[in-house]
């Protein structure tokens, strides 16, 4: 998978990228919104085996910026719906509108690629979030998605406190609105 928008690159990792995803995944700060912190924490071999393999309906993705790595994304087909996760891994690269841009051209991919639909029809995308990550909220709902859960004490977070958890979604015809 591989979309391209100007200098900003959203791309299938590869195993190259293990070192990175690896430590990104592992820092608490960079992590500090993640809502499944036991996803986190794998070894880079555990990494590593995973990106090997990857396939259309499920991928690990990097975010690059003017050739930088700056974040990484996920998706996976499921029944009746795709969930997807975003994260702007850099500092420096958040609060720029990067994460939006990205978002848009992700949305359009998950709903629109043929050789998804070919796997499955993207007819809606779910996307968890803490709901204290207010700028992730903020974007979600400015792109089309409503917020349709929040569960508290629904996880723990790297640092072993209880948080909350929202669902967001984005059905097809909403997402056409939106993208207008």
């Amino acid at each position: 998978m591989k979309i391209e928008k100007k200098e900003l690159i959203i791309r299938s990792a590869c195993p190259e990228d293990a070192p990175m995803l690896t430590a990104w995944w592992n820092d608490a700060k960079v992590m500090a919104h993640a809502p499944y912190p036991e996803c986190f924490g794998l070894s880079e071999e555990a990494v590593l085996e995973g990106l090997k393999t990857q396939q259309a309906g499920k991928e690990t993705c990097l975010i690059a910026f003017e050739g930088k790595p700056i974040g990484e994304c996920s998706y996976a087909l499921k029944p009746g719906h795709a969930s997807m996760g975003i994260n702007i891994c850099v500092r420096k690269y958040q609060n720029k509108g990067l994460g939006t841009r990205m978002l848009k051209d992700f949305l359009r991919f998950l709903f629109t690629d043929k050789e998804l639909r070919s796997i499955q029809a993207v007819d809606r995308i779910q996307i968890e979030v803490n709901p204290k990550n207010k700028r992730a909220c903020h974007v979600f709902e400015k792109l089309g998605f409503l917020c349709v859960k929040t569960e508290k004490n629904a996880r723990k977070d790297l640092l072993g406190k209880t948080q909350a958890l929202a669902t967001y979604s984005l059905s097809w015809e909403r997402y056409a609105n939106f993208a207008k």
